[in-house]
């Protein structure tokens, strides 16, 4: 019998995940100059106009009426995410997915949304405040304490052309610790976008980072699991892991458990944790519809999450899910060398130690012997061919 195809909107990690399983694929783009189109284990390719607008909906439609059994959707683009959730009735004949409820998705992957979500819902996330100008700014301040995070209402608000020239270089969250810092980086991003989140600050560097991804079946029991904690992360400080490993944590596990049942949450999920070195109390930072960019890890330590998800949505039986291996380390090679030239910058990493890291179970996030052309075109364009 033919196998349902797996249409990926996602990354390079991705598709080795979906390849290690076997499982046939075509990538979904919105750009053909996508490093991932160069992997070996990609035999077709298919463009999008956008992932952002309606369109989108109709010629997902009109791709999947050349396969006689529904593709299975996968996406780490949350974006793709957020759009075929609000029109899933629209979908639900031609493709196989698995969401929480629409409203539940659109709250979280709304940064704004997802503080009133979790003041609603009582989750351990640190204090918020939804800032839509310097009015909402100045009505904050009143009740806040610093050190702060700044951050995007969604990730891709500040993929804007501009934003270099205008605010600096890109970074997931600014840390301020001013009033003065704030009005000013305020003043910048409102340029490019007005409508951010300031959040209460966490205590502690980058390896108090820990994050959890899940496969939760309908019945919001949990299928597969692993934790992995964030040694390195790029940019530093408020960038995306770089560094990381597996890690048991029951107390993160038992939590992530919780609110899985409170919020009714199902399908491929991403929680992210930070533990406050002032009380050890881990605080939920953010969340996803999704696994990590990095989830080739989950496979390399023993738990393919993506193979899971396959399965249940296919109707295959699955198996009991066996335990993450502990230590098993991912990198992403680009971001870990540039991150090290800051860590040791700012005198908090040695070449020594940067090196021994290296030792142990390693899989490579944007590298692999196998299928070595993602890394070379993306090392291409980016330091070789930048300036043409």
């Amino acid at each position: 019998m033919e196998k349902n195809t797996a249409l990926v909107l996602g990354q390079l990690s991705l598709v080795h995940s979906l390849q290690a399983a076997k499982i046939p694929m075509i990538l979904g783009v919105e750009k053909t100059k996508n490093c991932t189109c160069y992997s070996r284990f990609v035999k077709d390719v298919v463009c999008f106009s956008s992932f952002k607008n309606e369109k989108f909906i109709e010629e997902l439609r009109d791709f999947s009426k050349s396969f006689e059994n529904k593709p299975v959707i996968f996406s780490d683009d949350d974006d793709a995410i957020l759009t075929i959730s609000e029109h899933r009735e629209r979908l639900e004949d031609y493709f196989l997915f698995s969401f929480p409820e629409k409203e539940t998705v659109s709250h979280v992957l709304d940064k704004q949304n997802f503080s009133i979500l979790a003041k609603k819902h009582e989750l351990p996330a640190p204090k918020s405040f939804n800032i839509h100008s310097v009015d909402d700014l100045n009505d904050a301040l009143s009740e806040f304490e610093f050190p702060c995070i700044v951050k995007p209402v969604f990730r891709s608000d500040w993929y804007h052309k501009d934003f270099t020239s205008t605010v600096g270089k890109y970074t997931k969250a600014f840390l301020l610790y001013t009033p003065e810092e704030l009005y000013q980086l305020y003043e910048k991003i409102s340029i490019i976008n007005p409508n951010i989140v300031l959040q209460e600050f966490v205590e502690g560097d980058d390896k108090f980072h820990f994050s959890v991804n899940m496969y939760v079946d309908e019945n919001y029991v949990t299928r597969g699991i692993y934790i992995a904690q964030k040694f390195r992360v790029y940019p530093i400080h408020a960038g995306m892991g770089s560094f990381i490993k597996t890690v048991e944590d029951g107390e993160i596990e038992k939590i992530s458990d919780q609110i899985v049942k409170k919020l009714k949450l199902k399908g491929l999920l991403n929680l992210q944790f930070k533990r406050d070195t002032r009380n050890n109390k881990p605080y939920l930072i953010e969340m996803h519809f999704r696994n990590s960019v990095w989830g080739n890890l989950g496979p390399a330590a023993g738990v393919n999450l993506y193979h899971q998800y396959y399965k249940g949505l296919v109707g295959e039986e699955l198996p009991i899910a066996e335990p993450a291996k502990i230590g098993v380390k991912y990198i992403n090679l680009e971001r870990d060398v540039l991150g090290f030239l800051e860590y040791r910058a700012a005198g908090e990493l040695t070449f020594r130690e940067w090196i021994k890291s290296y030792s142990g179970n390693v899989t490579y996030g944007d590298f692999k012997f196998s299928d070595p052309m993602p890394f070379i075109v993306q090392f291409g364009r980016k330091f070789l061919f930048k300036n043409k």
